[in-house]
């Protein structure tokens, strides 16, 4: 029978990333080299509870229930782990949120994207909570922790996001100039759900916050009503119906545009609260219900 006597990992064959590997062999001899390269960790599990962590460099096992030298087999479940920082792992809202702008009062639906680094920074505590069952052989990519923590990502986020906005009373118009405020909030919260499985949250930060193109054009139409006033856009709207009629027709007649003229004279008087008799065209005052000038009712 031929026996392992050097165990080590190279990483992928296809040079994918990797995060996990558990070794396929479960039965060792005593004297048995273990090489661990640099940025690598090995956990040498001889039952759930009894694990060993050794670092980088070569190291000689034996079982913990035979002297050195011995000849006696022993068994033990071996995982390489990835103690090297990622920093391109990517995070977003899979569908958007609604929440309300702050500041206008508009309703949005929200979608959110950015990019995070990980680095596994207590090899034993990730492996116990979240490897379970994996097969021997098998390597597990960032694939698995990304969606894995995706839910709880994406939940802390929505709620630091609307906090923040609330807080600070900011419209989604001004949010890219908060960005960096706000991805250190959302490490900070993420953080310790994190560390709970050895993993150690790096650089993280927001690349955008922001409502479909639709709904953040009706927000910016909003804003500039309510910065200029209603009676500009009363007077605004007054002057399309006025081009309106113009367009209708090639040879738009006098009559017509004296129609158009009357509309816009009347919206902006009525703006003011002025109003024009129908009866005379007389101008009166604020507040008459019967025209000075013809006595009609307005």
């Amino acid at each position: 029978m031929t026996y392992v006597t050097t165990i080590k990992f190279d990483g992928n064959q296809n040079g994918e990333p990797w995060l996990i590997y558990k070794y396929p062999g479960e039965q060792f001899v005593p004297g048995t080299r273990l090489v661990v390269k640099q940025g690598q960790e090995v956990l040498i599990f001889q039952g759930r509870k009894n694990c060993e962590v050794y670092q980088s460099g070569t190291h000689v096992l034996y079982s913990n229930h035979t002297s050195a030298g011995t000849g006696e087999m022993f068994s033990a479940e071996i995982y390489f782990v990835n103690i090297t920082s990622k920093l391109d792992m990517n995070w977003g809202t899979q569908t958007p949120f609604q929440l309300e702008d702050p500041k206008y009062g508009l309703i949005l639906s929200i979608r959110s994207y950015g990019k995070y680094g990980l680095r596994i920074q207590n090899a034993k505590m990730f492996v116990s909570e979240l490897t379970g069952t994996m097969q021997k052989g098998a390597a597990i990519d960032y694939t698995m922790i990304a969606t894995y923590f995706s839910a709880l990502l994406t939940t802390k986020i929505k709620t630091v996001i609307s906090k923040f906005m609330i807080r600070k009373q900011i419209s989604f118009l001004e949010v890219t100039a908060w960005l960096d405020e706000l991805s250190e909030q959302c490490q900070d919260a993420i953080s310790d759900e994190f560390e709970r499985f050895g993993v150690e949250i790096q650089n993280f930060y927001i690349a955008s916050i922001t409502p479909p193109k639709e709904e953040y054009q009706l927000l910016q139409k909003y804003k500039q009503e309510m910065a200029l006033g209603s009676s500009f856009y009363e007077t605004n709207r007054s002057y399309t119906v006025f081009e309106e009629i113009a367009k209708r027709s090639e040879n738009a007649s006098f009559e017509d545009a004296g129609k158009g003229l009357r509309m816009l004279r009347s919206s902006q008087l009525e703006s003011n609260g002025s109003k024009i008799c129908g009866n005379c065209n007389a101008i009166c005052a604020p507040g008459q219900r019967f025209c000075s000038n013809c006595g009609a009712k307005l």
